[in-house]
């Protein structure tokens, strides 16, 4: 844990560029097995549309990795947007503190913005947080086994 701590740390963008590599090919191998496995039958439309989609998703991560995580991370903020803008509508109907439910909108907002506007460097600092928690676990459990 450690390890994959500091090396998250040191190199942020080239462990989300290989994380995306990674799944390239586990989409694009599970795409053409799921395509192999299944064939073409009667009534088995939907195995062949998700094969396809897995092995194009599986293509785009493997030929463009950065711009396949940005993309991710886009429609991660838009979700955000969408759901702030939701909640925010509906702020009339909640159930619990509305001042909380309004200002937990405004932040999911705010959020979503900051997420569409800098994708890679939203993924990147995410990254971040992760290789920290990673830190900490690690040295929690050295500490623990001790």
């Amino acid at each position: 844990m450690i390890i994959a701590g500091i090396i998250l740390l040191i190199w942020p963008g080239g462990s989300l560029r290989t994380l995306a590599i990674v799944g390239g090919i586990f989409l694009l191998l599970e795409g053409i097995s799921l395509l192999a496995g299944k064939g073409i039958k009667e009534g088995q439309n939907q195995s062949l549309i998700g094969s396809i989609v897995l092995i194009i998703l599986g293509i785009l991560l493997l030929t463009r990795p950065g711009e396949s995580i940005s993309m991710i991370m886009f429609i991660i903020g838009l979700c955000f947007v969408i759901s702030a803008v939701s909640y925010i509508f509906n702020i009339r109907n909640s159930f619990g503190n509305r001042n909380m439910n309004l200002i937990n909108a405004v932040l999911m907002l705010v959020f979503g913005i900051i997420i569409m506007a800098h994708p890679f460097s939203s993924a990147a600092a995410a990254v971040k947080v992760v290789a920290v928690f990673l830190l900490i676990d690690g040295v929690m459990n050295l500490v623990s086994s001790r």
